[in-house]
């Protein structure tokens, strides 16, 4: 199904976006998880999907992730749940989450029929974290047509860095069916 939203100029064609305000007629509804494909005098046609990908370890973590052209957080209020048996939070609590922003960064600036995959990510974890608000933003650093290069910082609730990475991604194209 396609539709026509008018977005944010922004807004580049080939991309994935969660949702886009729709007009039709004079009724404005939301389209969720949806790629853009055609634009026209500041109008893009996007298709709507049909469900939003599933990502259980993002759920079973209780992460939320937002995205941006080239960049993407990823937020959680660490509880007892995400802590070591030394009271600290997990190192594969802030790896995940910077691994799953810098991926979601990522797929901002890849075209239409291409994923990506993690290559490598280099992690310095610079000081203990405990219970509350963590924050991971990636940042798109360059862009090629097969090679992303992505930075990232997670900080805690007062807002220090706690971990900081460098990642690659391999741009793939999504096999036809």
């Amino acid at each position: 199904m396609s539709i026509v939203v008018n977005s944010d100029p922004f807004l580049r064609v080939g991309r994935q976006v969660d949702t886009a305000v729709v007009n039709i007629g004079n009724e404005q509804f939301v389209s969720a998880y949806c790629r853009t494909h055609h634009r026209e005098n500041g109008v893009i046609t996007v298709s709507a999907m049909e469900q939003s990908p599933s990502f259980p370890l993002q759920e079973m973590l209780g992460f939320t992730i937002d995205k941006a052209d080239g960049s993407a957080t990823a937020t959680l209020v660490a509880d007892e749940r995400h802590l070591n048996p030394h009271g600290m939070l997990h190192g594969g609590i802030p790896f995940t989450m910077l691994d799953t922003a810098m991926g979601a960064a990522v797929m901002t600036v890849v075209p239409e029929g291409f994923w990506c995959t993690t290559v490598d990510i280099h992690t310095r974890f610079l000081r203990p974290c405990g219970l509350g608000d963590i924050t991971a933003t990636a940042t798109v650093r360059r862009a090629g047509r097969r090679v992303v290069h992505v930075d990232a910082v997670v900080t805690d609730a007062e807002g220090r860095e706690v971990v900081s990475a460098a990642g690659t991604f391999a741009v793939i194209e999504i096999p036809s069916e």
